[in-house]
């Protein structure tokens, strides 16, 4: 009898919490709240200037801190995407094209201060190369930044140009 009256105060007292504590768990967000990055490549020489022997991996990525003032090794970009503080796309996108768009969605409000094309020249995660970034100025030296109010889309161009490489923000791992 005792554990009868204790398993339905139990009851009573686990639906009470369900009940209050629930926020619309299974509502779908508000679509206009969320923000995308839409990004194209364009492959400069087209199709035919891929490399031909050292392609395993295509990829946007973009980064919140200020890499200019503390450079990176891929380590670090590993905890960056950990943390929150780096995109990067699952998916390679397709090789051998001569231009390729894809898009991403951003937690807003955000600021990414680094946004570039990445090559994956080997079959390792750790092999990585950039090989276009966003600039607003043209020049690949002078990275842009974009900032993300919530439900805020911007949709950029980054040049690749596989014989003319843009600087790079990675370090050694020494």
């Amino acid at each position: 009898m005792a554990l009868n009256m204790i398993l339905r105060l139990l009851l009573i007292l686990s639906t009470i919490f369900f009940i209050s504590s629930c926020d619309g768990g299974l509502q779908p967000p508000d679509p206009e709240s969320k923000s995308y990055l839409n990004v194209k490549f364009n492959f400069v020489g087209g199709k035919e200037a891929w490399p031909q022997d050292s392609m395993f991996g295509f990829r946007l990525g973009a980064i919140k801190p200020n890499i200019k003032e503390n450079p990176i090794t891929v380590d670090s970009l590993v905890t960056l995407i950990v943390n929150g503080d780096a995109y990067i796309t699952l998916e390679s996108l397709d090789f051998n094209v001569d231009s390729s768009s894809v898009s991403l969605e951003i937690n807003s409000p955000d600021t990414l201060r680094y946004i570039a094309g990445v090559w994956q020249n080997d079959s390792t995660f750790y092999d990585q190369v950039i090989a276009g970034v966003y600039t607003e100025s043209g020049d690949p030296a002078k990275n842009s930044t974009l900032i993300f109010a919530k439900g805020q889309s911007h949709s950029i161009v980054i040049n690749v140009d596989f014989k003319n490489l843009p600087p790079t923000p990675l370090k050694e791992v020494e």
